[in-house]
């Protein structure tokens, strides 16, 4: 899996560093895409694990990617929740007062605040998993394709399968984005608490608030960021989910066995066709050489 190119993340460290004003929609929108790629990194690792067909090694693998899959889990999850309730904004856009205590918006604008730093105390966990599991996962790859190496020396299988060796050269690079997209995550996430952040204590001051009115753009403006804001995370909230999904072998091996099973079928459709193609072309030789 391949990082994504330096202009954009020039781009984005750019805009985030606060050299260039960052709108809300600008955060939303970079949020989405740097959440996804920790997700796509970590969905990409396990789908090529569960790819190796010797069990024993299969499951050593997986042993040293849990770890990896456990901290992401652990950091992506609250990221999610936070996300999710930035729809409190809608809150402030009908009221443009703080919510009361003892209702659910209320809770909304806590779970930002609550969620944001949970992801934040995860993050240095989650950096130095990564770190920590790069020397023993490329020992493990590397074991893996010198195995191959040693029993695949025939054809049809003079080397080792490609996605081991494109996984097993490309180990460093996806782990550096992987440790990149998940400071960038957080960068945008703790500038969209931020703004709620503004929002609440904005209008904690009535006198303020009252001087300020009900200005009709700015209204608008906060039902935009709502929406936005529900939209961008509509993919996202099911990547908790995968990742837990990961956590239980028992189901990632009944899923491998039906995709072996899927594979059996399509390989013997494909056997039978070959037959038939053959039988067919050795009729036409017999007629062709009688008549």
């Amino acid at each position: 899996m391949k990082s994504r190119n330096t202009s954009r993340r020039d781009h984005d460290s750019e805009g985030a560093s606060g050299s260039k004003p960052l709108s809300m929609c600008d955060a939303l929108s970079h949020l989405h895409d740097m959440e996804a790629s920790v997700f796509n990194i970590m969905d990409h690792l396990i789908t090529q694990v569960n790819n190796i067909d010797n069990p024993d090694s299969r499951e050593n693998t997986f042993a040293i990617l849990q770890p990896l899959n456990d901290s992401a889990l652990d950091f992506i999850t609250p990221v999610v929740n936070a996300w999710d309730d930035t729809t409190v904004m809608e809150y402030f856009a009908h009221h443009l007062r703080p919510p009361p205590g003892t209702c659910f918006d209320s809770d909304r604008y806590q779970s930002v605040r609550r969620n944001t730093q949970r992801a934040r105390e995860v993050l240095p966990y989650l950096d130095a998993t990564i770190v920590r599991m790069e020397a023993p996962l490329t020992a493990q790859l590397r074991r893996l394709k010198d195995q191959e190496s040693r029993f695949l020396k025939w054809p049809p299988w003079p080397s080792p399968s490609p996605e081991l060796v494109n996984l097993l050269d490309n180990l460093p690079q996806t782990l550096s984005a992987l440790r990149y997209y998940c400071r960038q995550t957080m960068q945008y996430l703790d500038a969209i608490e931020g703004f709620v952040v503004c929002l609440n204590d904005f209008f904690s001051d009535e006198r303020r608030a009252a001087a300020f009115g009900r200005r009709r753009e700015f209204v608008e403006a906060l039902h935009d960021l709502a929406d936005i804001a529900a939209k961008s995370q509509e993919a996202a909230r099911y990547h908790p989910g995968v990742l837990w999904y990961y956590k239980d072998r028992e189901s990632i091996h009944r899923s491998r066995i039906l995709q072996g099973l899927d594979a059996s079928v399509n390989r013997d459709h494909k056997i039978m066709l070959s037959i038939f193609f053959c039988v067919v072309l050795i009729v036409i030789l017999v007629f062709w050489a009688l008549f």
